[in-house]
């Protein structure tokens, strides 16, 4: 995710010699599904009760899909295969509603969006974003000199306008809701060209089927992404699709591993 992106882990049976040590693998096992399956406890806060940004938190994902590539007679459609994960680093506080989440990625994640672009992480088999929490509100940032630019513009007086270029969620997820609209540009009817709530509704992944979600669209003429966010897990999959060329891809989560909190206050 960015993003954010939230999960179900199948945890193997094991088969023993006596009925006491299977009763108590049976426990065992159960125990360890609970943690790896539970969501993390809700808050008051609407960014906590979607995003359970927890240090140690990792979730994992598979990237199914296929490209184009070449040009006339020798366009060949491809797959796209990848698998990675996206753990947090760091939590921390820098006001009773702001937050900056460090998040590690690794694996193998071609055509991932969140800062595989930049020129020193192209292709890289790890790397680093930021998310900021600010009330209701999460961006995503590719630097940690984003980041402090980002905080600086929070900070200043309502009245000044703050990017939101880097916008990735606006809570509540609401069927209808929006943001993201370029203020520049003069409003649409069609919800094009910004992020929309577009429905409620469950969805099934590797990890397991959840029924809290919600379905968002950012759709433009030439292609579109969908997202699906599922109340105490995050972003659960993940799907873009390019209207004039052979380009589509899906992520899905494979796991979730819930960790406990840490957070770092930050004067």
């Amino acid at each position: 995710m960015k993003a954010v992106s939230s999960a179900l882990v199948v945890v193997a049976s094991i088969t023993l010699a006596t009925q006491g040590v299977a009763v108590c693998s049976q426990e065992t096992q159960a125990k360890q599904k609970q943690i790896e399956h539970s969501h993390v406890p809700r808050s008051g806060s609407l960014v906590d009760r979607y995003f359970p940004f927890r240090v140690g938190q990792t979730h994992s994902y598979s990237v199914r899909g296929e490209s184009a590539e070449g040009s006339g007679q020798n366009v060949r459609v491809v797959p796209i295969r990848g698998a990675f994960s996206e753990t947090v680093l760091s939590v921390q506080s820098i006001a009773p509603a702001m937050r900056v989440i460090e998040v590690r990625v690794a694996g193998d994640a071609p055509d991932y969006k969140v800062c595989a672009s930049k020129s020193d992480q192209v292709r890289s088999s790890a790397w680093t974003f930021w998310y900021v929490v600010h009330n209701n509100r999460v961006f995503s940032e590719c630097t940690r000199e984003d980041v402090d630019a980002l905080l600086e513009d929070l900070r200043s007086p309502p009245s000044s306008p703050t990017s939101l270029d880097n916008l990735e969620y606006q809570l509540p997820l609401k069927a209808g809701n929006s943001w993201g609209h370029d203020p520049a540009s003069p409003k649409r009817t069609d919800t094009f060209y910004e992020w929309f709530v577009e429905a409620k509704a469950p969805v099934e992944v590797p990890s397991g089927k959840y029924d809290d979600c919600y379905r968002m669209a950012y759709r433009t003429l030439p292609d579109h992404i969908e997202r699906w966010v599922c109340s105490g897990v995050g972003l659960v999959a993940e799907e873009y699709t390019h209207h004039g060329w052979v380009h589509h891809y899906r992520i899905e989560l494979t796991k979730l591993i819930a960790a406990g909190s840490s957070t770092k206050q930050v004067q």
